[in-house]
This record gives C-alpha cells, structure tokens and sequence, in this order.
C-alpha cells in the first residue's frame, strides 16, 4: 500500500491505535506493541515511503491540499460525533440499520477527507439542479455501496488476519465501498450547496441531513443484503 498519502498513513495509524510522533527528528511509533506490529505488518512500506511527508504533518509543514484534507478531517470527526450523539437518542431502531448507517457514514467521510469535493463535482451539482435526477443519483450510490458493504463483511467474517490475499481484498472492497459512499455525500452537499465551486468558498455548509440514507436502508435493507439473518 505504497501509494497513500501522508494524511492516509496518519489516519491509519490512527485506527490501529498507534500514534506517530517525532523524536528528536525520527519518526517514532507509540502505542501496544501488538497494535504496532499490526500496523507495521500493513502499512511498513507506505510508512517508510511517506517518512518525510509524515514528518512534516507532524511538524505542522504543510502545503494547501494537506491543509485542506487536515479541514475535512477536523469536519468528518465532529460530524460523526453529532450523528452518534443523535443516534443514543433514538429508540427502537434495529441494530442492523444502525449497523449498516453507521458504516455507510464511515465510508462516505473516508471518501470525502480523502478526494474532497474531486472532479465530478460540477457534472454532479448540475445533475443535483433535477431533483429527481439527484434521487436517482443517491439510490445509485447507495444500491453500489451496499453491494461491495455486503462483500465486504463477508469477507470480513472470514478472519483471514496471517493472508495478505485476505487483506488485499478488504482493503479493495473497503476502497469500493467509500467511493460510492462518497459519491452519495456528493448529492447532498450539491443539493445544499447548488452553488457553490469549491469547499473553501464561503457560504459552503457540509452539515447535510442523512435522513434519507437512513430512511433508504430501512425500506430497501432486505434486498442490500444488509439485514442479518437473525434479523430477517
């Protein structure tokens, strides 16, 4: 996985529960030693690719792009943060819907620290002008992100933790699935912001409602395959 960002090889480690610093200019890794060795195990030659990147990220030496990505990511940690606060307050919703919602939003906030608004984003804002046309838009996305969601997780149930194959596949499926994930953010952020040409321009809100993702998944979740079979 050599072809990550620096800002990649962050959030990975971050989800590995290893943390990267620098000591007295090399990079260190601190963390359990299981957790490193994981991580190691993954991502070593990413790592050592992007050691001087890393370090600069660390150092605070970074360029726009990065800066930018730094944004999406201080916006995706309290946007997921919101959303978990509002779901502990909701009764009677089945643990598969909040399962697969929540790995749904995961996926899309991957996608959109990752690319950003990217390079469809004027043909998706003009299409996102028919409202219709968005919904088809959005059904799409989510029929094609729960469709590599369901091979993911079965693969997933595999545990194949010593395969590299195995890994290789998830990470696959894992890019598959925040890319249509991130394609359906796109219409709601077209759809809020119609006018808007960049995600630095003022006046840009990312704070979109979800709600018809949810209401998506619950009326579709049998045919995505995503209700459990204990469940069905």
């Amino acid at each position: 996985m050599t072809g990550m960002t620096a800002l990649e090889v962050l959030l990975a480690a971050q989800k590995a529960g290893v943390q990267l610093v620098e000591e007295e200019g090399r990079l260190g890794l601190e963390g359990h030693t299981e957790n490193i060795q994981a991580f190691m195990a993954r991502y070593g030659e990413a790592l050592k690719t992007r050691r001087k990147e890393v370090l600069a990220l660390l150092r605070g030496e970074v360029d726009e792009d990065t800066r930018r990505a730094q944004a999406r990511l201080e916006f995706a940690l309290a946007f997921t943060a919101k959303l978990e606060a509002e779901a502990e307050e909701e009764a009677g919703v089945p643990t598969w819907l909040a399962y697969a919602t929540w790995c749904l939003v995961g996926d899309a906030m991957e996608g959109f620290v990752r690319w950003g608004l990217g390079d469809a984003w004027p043909a998706i804002q003009e299409a996102c002008q028919d409202r219709a046309e968005a919904r088809g838009l959005r059904e799409r996305a989510l029929e094609k992100w729960a469709e590599a969601h369901s091979k993911r997780e079965a693969l997933r149930a595999e545990l194949r933790w010593n395969d590299p194959q195995w890994h290789l596949w998830m990470d696959q499926l894992g890019h598959e699935a925040e890319t249509w994930a991130w394609r359906a953010f796109l219409v709601e952020l077209a759809l809020k912001n119609p006018g808007a040409s960049s995600e630095v321009e003022k006046g840009f809100d990312p704070w979109v409602d979800l709600t018809p993702w949810a209401h998506y998944l619950a009326q579709n979740g049998k045919r995505l395959r995503l209700v459990w079979r204990e469940a069905a």
